[in-house]
């Protein structure tokens, strides 16, 4: 009976048992996010880093017993999070908010494309 436990416990852990594969796509597009990280927010407070998604977007996560909910982020996307147990989850990429928007986000000083014009105070010969 031993050896049959020990064999499958060994079947379980090369199959992939005891995590889901949660896929990080981009809400605008739908592309695969690869280098999204993907971290559990425990109970008192502590976040423990579970994995970053590979080139297809995806990882094999298995949120610890005290996850409430997983906080997804990466480069150029707004973070978000989602509750354990989620196979799929969109990032909104972080220029589409200020798009949407028509542009009532504040810019900052340094961003000369976005300042607004000031009157030519020069004078028109005569």
């Amino acid at each position: 009976m031993i050896p049959l436990v020990v064999i499958g416990l060994g079947i379980c852990a090369l199959a992939g048992c005891g995590g889901a594969r949660l896929q990080v796509n981009d809400a605008s597009t739908g592309y695969v996010i690869s280098g999204a990280i993907i971290e559990a927010d425990l109970r008192d407070g502590r976040m423990v880093r579970l994995a970053t998604t590979g080139s297809d977007g995806s990882a094999r996560i298995a949120p610890p017993p005290g996850a409430d909910r997983l906080a997804i982020r990466a480069a150029g996307y707004r973070p978000t999070t989602a509750r354990p147990g989620v196979t799929s989850v969109a990032l909104q990429p972080a220029w589409l908010g200020a798009f949407m928007d028509g542009g009532a986000t504040p810019r900052p000083d340094s961003d000369h494309a976005h300042a607004p014009r000031r009157p030519c105070n020069c004078r028109t010969a005569r």
